[in-house]
């Protein structure tokens, strides 16, 4: 019984619709969760879940693919969660770290996934478009970690409303600003390190958009001609 689950499961995750639950976890953890859950107390251990339920799709997400992805996602998944929890019962910033650098991983790894998924040759569908949507958020997922590690490393790597410490969903928010070259100002990159990963986010961001456009278009003008 457990074994057909886990197939059937896996399955689900190999189609297109799965793109669109992936959508809504992102848009439940990066969105919706942080203003509901506005004391850090109550909103850590959810966001800790969240993420590792964003962490588990994404292994069931890789189960097609090429074996060396789906140990890769695995591997660093497998690092990530118990070391998120274990960060929130052990002090210091080591886990913190650790955590930081595995989800980051594992988080691109998805990413080029999900996009392989949606740019392969065939007919664009609304659940394709969502997972385009998803790429995007879990770039900012991906630059959130990055920026985390920056600022566990070098304290004072960045100013403003991190000056004191930071947790992960002012990370992500600091992180969808920057992809979407808002930049408030309330958070500033200071040092060299968090400067370049600030230039490279809002780089992507940028190009992303004009990418993923033209090749959708161009996919959707090659499935019409064929018709």
């Amino acid at each position: 019984m457990i074994r057909r689950v886990w197939t059937a499961t896996a399955r689900f995750w190999e189609t297109d619709r799965s793109l669109s639950i992936l959508l809504l976890l992102l848009i439940v953890g990066e969105l919706v969760l942080p203003p509901l859950l506005p004391d850090r107390v109550h909103r850590g251990p959810v966001a800790d879940l969240v993420a590792s339920l964003l962490l588990l799709a994404g292994v069931f997400a890789v189960w097609g693919e090429r074996r060396w992805v789906f140990r890769l996602v695995l591997l660093f998944s497998a690092i990530a969660v118990p070391t998120r929890w274990g960060s929130r019962l052990v002090p210091g910033g080591e886990l913190a770290s650790w955590r930081a650098v595995t989800e980051l991983a594992a988080l691109l790894l998805l990413t080029l996934v999900v996009l392989s998924k949606v740019l392969r040759p065939g007919l664009v569908t609304r659940d394709r478009l969502q997972g385009g949507i998803a790429a995007y958020l879990l770039l900012g997922l991906t630059w959130a970690n990055a920026y985390q590690w920056a600022a566990l490393h070098d304290p004072a790597a960045f100013s403003g409303a991190v000056a004191g410490g930071a947790g992960s969903s002012q990370w992500v928010y600091y992180s969808l600003v920057t992809l979407t070259t808002m930049g408030y100002g309330d958070i500033t990159p200071v040092s060299d390190v968090a400067r370049s990963l600030a230039v490279g986010e809002a780089l992507t961001g940028q190009l992303y958009l004009a990418i993923l456009i033209s090749r959708l278009v161009a996919l959707e003008l090659r499935s019409r001609e064929h018709a």
